[in-house]
């Protein structure tokens, strides 16, 4: 990235809109890095750019590995470490976006199939719940279906 003044403020932009999303804004701020490199940096590489130490940058690149949002990988003849976004990105934070609703819905039905039978508008309320990340998890599904379809 260059000084150039729309990919500094893309690069901010993305940083608080990933943390609004709970994610840190260095992670935001290296996903957004990431996407405007053309050629895949290392970790002092984002370090130097961002002006933030290699200990933080490699926290964040975890985490953004571990939701698979990016991916590491090692050029051939070359000893340092590189990271990019994966080509086709939707439908692996699909998928981990419908694996993260889907425990909390698994954990909604464990509580209500657990309640007390007196407690009706406690499950009422649970079983409302749980069905609308149900039918959050069938759009998404859905959406994977078609974006998983694009090669």
């Amino acid at each position: 990235m260059s000084n150039d003044t729309t990919e500094r403020a893309f690069v901010e932009r993305m940083g608080a809109a990933l943390e609004a999303q709970g994610l840190p804004r260095l992670a935001g701020q290296i996903f957004a890095l990431l996407m405007l490199a053309d050629d895949p940096p290392t970790l002092e590489e984002i370090a130097e750019e961002l002006r933030i130490s290699s200990g933080s940058v490699s926290a964040n690149t975890r985490l953004l590995e571990s939701l698979d949002m990016i991916e590491r990988f090692t050029p051939r003849g070359e000893r340092r470490v590189r990271h990019r976004v994966h080509e086709n990105p939707l439908p692996r934070l699909l998928a981990g976006t419908i694996t993260r609703i889907g425990k909390v819905s698994s954990i909604i039905r464990d509580a209500r199939s657990e309640l007390d039978s007196s407690r009706r508008a406690t499950a009422k309320r649970l079983k409302t719940m749980e069905e609308a990340f149900d039918r959050f998890m069938g759009s998404l599904r859905d959406l994977l279906e078609h974006e998983g379809g694009k090669r």
